[in-house]
C-alpha cells in the first residue's frame, strides 16, 4: 500500500476516540503537522461570517489574521 494512504489511515485510528473538542482540534493539528512536516498549525472555524481561529501552535508573535478578501475565505 502507498505509505501516503498508510500514514493518513494511521492518522484517521487516532482521531476515532471520543475527544473534548480542543483535543480533537490539538489531534488533527499534530497529526497534520506530521504528515506535512510543518513547524505549526492552525484550526480556523466559520462563526458568525468570520474566521476564528480555535486552535494554534502558531506562536502569538507569527500569527496571521485572515482578510476577508482572502483566498482563505473563498
Amino acid at each position: 500500500m502507498n505509505t501516503s494512504i498508510t500514514a493518513v489511515y494511521k492518522s484517521t485510528l487516532r482521531l476515532m476516540g471520543t475527544l473534548t473538542a480542543d483535543d480533537t482540534y490539538s489531534a488533527i493539528v499534530q497529526e497534520a503537522q506530521r504528515l506535512a512536516d510543518a513547524m505549526y498549525g492552525s484550526i480556523f472555524l466559520m462563526k458568525h461570517d468570520k474566521l476564528v481561529r480555535v486552535y494554534s501552535t502558531v506562536p502569538k508573535d507569527l500569527q496571521i489574521v485572515p482578510r476577508t478578501e482572502g483566498y482563505t475565505y473563498q
